[in-house]
């Protein structure tokens, strides 16, 4: 029987998640609100859905993709104002030591460069970089096969360079989708909604 591993992206904004086999099969997903880390609930929510998962299904292990710095330990290293709290959270020691499995922690433009070079546009190359443009902006290198994080997984925090001194301000400060949110706001429009009007070739 094929392997199955749950799945999860932790961004600035939601929580993916889904029942992913080793054929690259994707089953069972959902997602629910980070609700911006309160009271510590990214772990909480990560928790919770691991053990609704682990009574309905076999698990061979578990994978989080994650917004933020991690840690060889599998632990938030640093985490910017797109997450509060969030720095600090052991999730692989804390999900290994309640359910006793495997568990593997990622960063999330990492995650998406892997996944790309593993079955995507970069599947045929041997070097690439990724740009990710969200909640949070942040960036990933993969040198011949290898991610190249840098000594301290520093190497490729993209959206805290290009300093503007005038508005004090970094790239994500000024691109990012929590940016435009807090822009958008006094016009009582969402995101996604004002992502829809552009697409409808609406100007202002």
């Amino acid at each position: 029987m094929s392997k199955q591993f749950l799945a999860f992206d932790v961004g600035g904004t939601t929580i993916k998640y889904g029942l992913v086999d080793e054929n690259l099969n994707i089953s069972d997903t959902g997602k629910v609100d980070t609700k911006h880390n309160e009271n510590g609930f990214i772990l909480k929510q990560l928790t919770a859905i691991t053990e609704k998962f682990q009574k309905d299904n076999y698990i061979d292990g578990v994978g989080v993709s994650t917004a933020g710095i991690v840690g060889s330990d599998g632990a938030i290293l640093y985490a910017g104002p797109t997450i509060p709290g969030y720095q600090g959270t052991a999730i692989k020691e804390e999900l290994e030591n309640k359910f006793k499995l495997p568990v593997f922690v990622v960063n999330d433009v990492d995650a998406a460069l892997l996944g790309e070079k593993i079955a995507g546009v970069a599947k045929n190359v041997d070097s690439a970089y990724c740009v990710a443009l969200g909640t949070g902006i942040g960036g990933s290198y993969l040198n011949h096969g290898i991610l190249n994080s840098g000594s301290h997984a520093f190497a490729n925090s993209v959206g805290y360079i290009l300093y503007d001194e005038k508005s004090d301000t970094y790239y994500e400060q000024r691109a990012s989708t929590l940016t435009l949110e807090k822009n958008l706001k006094p016009y009582n429009v969402s995101v996604i909604d004002a992502f829809d009007m552009a697409k409808g070739g609406m100007e202002t």
